[in-house]
């Protein structure tokens, strides 16, 4: 006998271009092409990664916007976008309310509990504890946390040290943790035919912020310039520290250093690349580290959150002290003499990246959702 079709509704603080808004696209695509009903409730975006609305008809599932919910605390806003939750939860009757993100974690667990819904899971996407918000901010986030916890059937982390660090703060019992992984649309990456560069070439992929730590790179940059190393550069992304980057790599003459803001392929980028660099002060889960394996590019990254979960030191890449410039410009080197390595990292990783494919990913929150309807 076939298995029911299921009444999903996904709920997203915004769809900006970010890890949390591709896997969860991912997977309302996914869910949707199983044959699932999927609406997906997301507060209003800037940075969308693509046309959402174009993406979501095309592949079967719903889009509503709630432009009240927004990342920042507004109590106005808040429960204006709390009410709208419960009456959208009222009127699309759901098998399963599944929040992702801090703010829409909170806002969609209370209105689903005021909305009287009991199966709820949710995906944080990070380590929400350290270095994203102000103290007080994350204090009041782990204390809502907790508070959400009791009407969530299942809390879905990234890493098990996610798992660990929702456990030592309090937030749920042990048994409410399930560590799912990410998915990755692996695909993009192994189908782009590696080209050879003829400079040895350094990329970076990610959001321009502090706590992605991009000045890291640059201050490792003007230190190789400096011992005769010219290698070429390239930054990829956007982001509220872009200006500054452009003005320090200017101010510091580093001209082998280019700047190529938001790709929506950054696929394209990886197969130019000789070694992609992560220099993240933190790092929930370290998504572009994934992708680069599967695209056959070495991978030097600060020893931070989720990412010893990805890289194991000098087994298939290499791990730096977070904000070491030094400790980065010795990992571009050893990558650039030691062909070797390189092939054995490239190599490893090939096989290892293939659990974190999106179709595994799929299935296992599938399989979540029919265990909480079973209980």
């Amino acid at each position: 006998m076939p298995e029911k079709k299921l009444d999903i509704t996904l709920v997203i603080t915004r769809l900006d271009a970010g890890g949390s808004a591709e896997v969860t696209l991912l997977l309302a695509k996914g869910l949707s092409q199983k044959g699932h009903n999927v609406t997906l409730i997301t507060g209003k975006t800037a940075n969308p990664p693509f046309d959402v609305c174009e993406f979501a008809a095309k592949n079967g599932f719903a889009i509503i916007e709630i432009k009240e919910l927004i990342r920042n605390i507004n109590p106005l806003l808040d429960i204006i976008a709390l009410i709208k939750l419960y009456f959208l939860f009222k009127k699309l009757k759901p098998d399963i309310i599944h929040t992702n993100t801090s703010k829409a974690g909170i806002l969609g667990r209370l209105a689903g509990k005021i909305a009287r819904f009991s199966n709820i899971v949710h995906s944080p996407h990070g380590h929400i504890f350290y270095g994203y918000y102000h103290p007080t901010i994350t204090s009041l986030f782990i204390a809502m946390e907790k508070l959400m916890a009791k009407y969530t059937k299942y809390i879905l982390n990234l890493t098990h040290l996610g798992k660990k660090d929702h456990i030592r703060k309090k937030i749920g019992k042990p048994e409410k943790f399930i560590v799912t992984g990410c998915g990755i649309d692996l695909k993009r990456f192994t189908n782009v035919q590696k080209r050879k560069n003829q400079k040895f070439t350094i990329t970076w992929i990610g959001r321009l912020t502090e706590i992605k730590n991009p000045f890291l790179l640059l201050h490792a940059v003007a230190l190789l310039n400096k011992k005769g190393y010219n290698f070429t550069y390239k930054v990829i992304g956007d982001g509220e520290l872009l200006n500054k980057c452009k003005e320090y790599a200017k101010k510091n003459e580093l001209e082998n250093v280019h700047f190529y803001g938001y790709q929506s392929e950054v696929e394209k980028f990886l197969a130019r690349s000789d070694v992609l660099t992560v220099t993240s002060n933190n790092e929930g889960f370290g998504r572009v580290i994934v992708e680069a394996m599967a695209a056959g590019v070495p991978i030097i990254a600060t020893k931070v959150g989720g990412i010893p979960e990805l890289i194991k030191h000098n087994v298939n890449g290499i791990l730096i002290t977070p904000g070491s410039a030094e400790e980065l410009c010795a990992g571009i080197l050893r990558l650039y003499t030691e062909s070797n390595l390189r092939e054995n990292f490239i190599k490893y990783n090939k096989k290892f990246c293939l659990k974190f494919d999106i179709s595994n990913y799929i299935s296992k929150i599938e399989e979540i959702y029919r265990k909480v309807l079973n209980e």
